[in-house]
């Protein structure tokens, strides 16, 4: 079933798909799939940052009214996957929102980290000072102090690798087992590099 609500502060009309419990004298209702892309970006970012269901709401039985169908709950699924997707980073705040610019920025997902390679080739400033703080590299004990000077390349398992100084001898380390020390505008980007590879 359909019904409409109107917004107290709008005079559009806003329609919604009702699911009716018994046991409760309102009802839960979820935003059909025109409703969902008419939100405006900032209350969908605010909403998952906050663990909020931008999608659903409970009103009252005076504040709805019977009308026909504008689509049908796959259309809604099918959004709020894509809004979900398109804010996966929200909670994040500005690191999210520049984790979330360079993933929309790449046209393929299985070209993203060779997509960070190249954003982290101009924009982190080396070298840049990092903790070891993973068990990828025998020749590295767990907290050991490093000095990143490059990018070497990339991996399918630990995703991009960097060259790095320890005790005057070169290594490669995934940057994924980093954690940056001295953090600054300067390594930003390695550390949103970081977050992404942990959480993506």
């Amino acid at each position: 079933m359909i019904f409409e609500t109107k917004a107290s502060n709008s005079s559009e009309l806003t329609y919604v798909a009702l699911h009716i419990s018994s046991k409760f004298p309102n009802f839960a209702l979820a935003w059909d799939s025109l409703t969902l892309r008419a939100m405006p970006k900032q209350f969908v970012e605010e909403s998952i940052r906050d663990g909020l269901d931008f999608a659903e709401m409970t009103l009252f039985a005076d504040e709805v009214e019977l009308v026909e169908a504008r689509d049908n709950p796959q259309d809604s699924n099918e959004v709020i996957q894509a809004l979900e997707s398109e804010n996966s980073w929200a909670d994040l705040e500005e690191q999210g929102k520049r984790i979330q610019a360079v993933e929309d920025a790449c046209e393929h997902d299985f070209a993203l980290v060779e997509h960070w390679f190249e954003y982290l080739e101009n924009n982190v400033e080396l070298p840049v000072k990092a903790q070891y703080i993973g068990n990828s590299n025998r020749n590295l004990r767990f907290g050991a102090e490093i000095l990143i000077n490059g990018f070497a390349d990339a991996d399918d398992h630990y995703g991009l690798i960097g060259s790095a100084i320890y005790q005057k001898r070169w290594l490669q380390v995934p940057l994924c087992d980093l954690k940056v020390l001295e953090s600054s505008k300067k390594t930003e980007a390695l550390e949103d590099y970081i977050v992404w590879f942990a959480n993506h």
